[in-house]
């Protein structure tokens, strides 16, 4: 008959290795100041130097919440890493790349052309 006590001691090792290959924390969690941010793509020489995208745009509220014209949801800002985790910009990645502005994540870590920027207080 096996020990509960070594069996629970066999599993201590696996915790470890859970616990060890856990993404890292990218900074302390922190809130965006509230207001409306603004999102656009980068013009061209010929044109307009930055091309609005409403569809994206979003504003920030109280305790880590936001609303856009689909509805509202929460966010997570964790040192410059903000993620929307629930409502409808759920699953976006953007890096705070100034006081009052985020740029949308390509895929992966890097910053991609999309930024967004806060406008005005609430």
């Amino acid at each position: 008959m096996r020990s509960p006590v070594l069996s629970a001691f066999a599993l201590v090792p696996l915790a470890y290795g859970l616990i060890a290959a856990a993404p890292p924390v990218d900074g302390p969690v922190d809130t965006l100041p509230q207001g409306r941010y603004h999102c656009s793509l980068p013009g061209d020489a010929g044109g307009k130097a930055r091309v609005p995208v409403p569809a994206l745009d979003f504003t920030i509220g109280n305790s880590s919440s936001y609303r856009t014209e689909d509805g509202s949801g929460v966010y997570l800002l964790r040192g410059k890493s903000l993620q929307f985790t629930r409502g409808p910009l759920k699953g976006k990645t953007f890096e705070r790349t100034g006081e009052n502005t985020v740029t949308l994540r390509n895929g992966g870590s890097e910053a991609g052309d999309l930024r967004c920027v806060r406008s005005n207080a609430r």
